[in-house]
This record gives structure tokens, sequence and C-alpha cells, in this order.
């Protein structure tokens, strides 16, 4: 039996492509992060593969029989230490951007806000690196997020991309806690023989920080034409490589998201409720959830987030929207 840590990170083919990973980091490199950067991602890649089933140094005396979290030289943590040290609690990482579209959107963001008189210490940008499991299988999934939040109390001061994954999916603390739903549902998935691919459509977020108030400053959604014909060119190329049977995305600020960079292509999108405890009153409130919940043969007063994970599987298995 196929399970997530064997099937994370598999190398895919599909009708013209041989190499499915290169393909994706080659992309990432050429068009999120900048070519200069292809190496850290190789890194990138080989150190989620060989950590999937460990943690980080500060949760390593709540699990037994893991190991820590190894990185490679260069490929390490944020880190605020005069001694060079990193964050002991996180597996994201900071990636330069030297991609020229994209190499001043925290410094110009910055910028802008200090122009207009506003109290900001610097800002985050994020970055979720696309993940997959078993995309070897013929039916493949294409589950869409939104765009990577960060927390900028943490890394305002810093002028990399902080990579992390899609729902966290590549870190075991989170796949067991925070993002256990999302680890359920991709478990479903790849136990009734699908392929799962997880990506952001507004590839980077920012966030500024003002030290003084201690308050985030949001930035809205890119209205910016090149950057949106940017991540629209990216998407499509994603779905090129992985040649998915299914999208999908999940909330409804995913999927006008992804409606917005994908306006004018013709490509089949199931949308469904996110899947996450924020949503639960959306996801209950559906009368399609308790049909689909019949359907399978659960208990009508069964609300439980197994329960939940099963009913999702079974929507996107049969493209049924709820």
């Amino acid at each position: 039996m196929k399970t997530l840590s064997t099937t994370f990170l598999d190398n895919f083919s599909s009708r013209e492509i041989h190499n499915g990973m290169e393909e994706i980091l080659t992309l990432y490199a050429k068009d999120v992060l900048g070519d200069k950067q292809i190496d850290k991602l190789r890194l990138r890649y080989h150190d989620m593969k060989k950590n999937f089933d460990n943690v980080t140094h500060d949760a390593l005396p709540n699990y037994k029989n893991a190991d820590e979290w190894v990185f490679s030289e260069g490929i390490r943590p944020h880190g605020r230490e005069a001694d060079g040290s990193y964050y002991q609690d996180t597996s994201s990482v900071p990636i330069p951007v030297t991609h020229h579209l994209f190499r001043h959107l925290r410094t110009d963001f910055i910028k802008k806000h200090k122009e207009a008189g506003h109290q900001i210490d610097g800002a985050v940008l994020g970055l979720d690196l696309p993940i997959w499991f078993n995309l070897s299988s013929k039916n493949k999934i294409m589950i869409v997020a939104q765009d990577p939040l960060r927390n900028p109390k943490w890394y305002y001061e810093c002028n990399a991309a902080i990579c992390s994954s899609p729902f966290g999916q590549h870190g075991r603390e989170h796949r067991e806690k925070g993002g256990k739903r999302f680890s359920l549902l991709i478990n479903n998935l790849v136990d009734n023989g699908y392929g799962v691919y997880l990506t952001d459509c507004y590839k980077y977020y920012l966030c500024g920080w003002s030290v003084t108030d201690g308050k985030k400053i949001k930035s809205p959604l890119t209205k910016d034409v090149e950057i949106l014909r940017a991540y629209h060119d990216i998407i499509l190329k994603e779905i090129s490589i992985v040649e998915p049977t299914v999208i999908v995305t999940m909330g409804n600020v995913a999927r006008n998201a992804l409606n917005n960079i994908l306006a004018k292509d013709n490509l089949t999108i199931l949308n469904l409720p996110h899947f996450s405890g924020a949503a639960q009153g959306r996801i209950l409130q559906s009368t399609a959830f308790h049909h689909i919940k019949a359907n399978i043969g659960l208990p009508i007063d069964d609300n439980s987030t197994i329960a939940q994970a099963k009913v999702f599987t079974y929507a996107i298995c049969n493209n049924k929207a709820f």
C-alpha cells in the first residue's frame, strides 16, 4: 500500500515530459525565483524529500522515534542572532529572489508605505513551492490555494522569499496538527489511486510589519497586469507539466483568484469550500455535503474531520462541487 512518505515528490512523466520534477524546478527557477536559484531549489527539494518524516529541533522532545530535520548548507531557516544561528522551530527557508519581475516586490512595497507616511519597519515576502504525491499515477489532481501567507513579525527584515509549501504539507508537525485535514484528504486521494499536486495561484505574498505598533500591514492581492500575466503563464505551464485530470480550488478566495488569472482559458475547475476549521459553517450548512455523506454511508451526525475528509475525497474523485 502506498503511503504519503513513499509517494512524496515522486518523479513523474507525461506525454511530452520525461522528468517532471526537473521541469517543475526549472519552471520555478526561470519564472518565479530567477535562474540563479536553481541550485538552491534542488537543495530545497532534496531536503523536503529527505526530511518528510523528521521534525524541527524545538519539536523533537514531543516526538518519539523521530529524527531532527537536517538542512543542507546554504538553505537553512532565517535567524536574527549575531552568531548566525537560525530559527529552530520551522522548516521554512529563505531563498533570494533574482527574477527581474519580482526581485523588487518587497522593497517597493516598503518604500510605497513609507512615502505614504505609514509606520513600517519591513515586510515578509512569502512563496510556497509546489509539492506533490503519487504523480506517477495516471489520474492527477491539482489543488490550487490562494497565496502563501506568512507572519511578518518573524521575517520583516529578511529580503529573501520565505519558502514553505501549500498547506505546510512538506512538514510533519504541520501535517499532524494545523494541516491534518489536508493530510487526511491527500492520503485518501492517494489511497484511491490519484496523484495530488499542490500549488498557489498567486505565487508571492507580501505583508509589512510595524515594530512600534506591533501590527501587520497587509498587501491586497496584486492587480498589476504584468504580474498577473506572469502568474497566469506559470499556472498554465504547471498544468501542461502535470496534466491534471481535475483542477480543484478550495474556498471563494482561491476560486476567484484562479478564475481571475485563468479568465480566458477553457479549463474545468471544481470549486469546493476551504477545507479548514475556519470554514466549518460553510461546509456543514451545505446540503450537497450532507447528501454526499449519506451517499457514501456515513452517519448523519458524523461531522468529524475524518468524515469530512471522506466527503471531500468523494467530491473530488467524482467532480461534485458543493
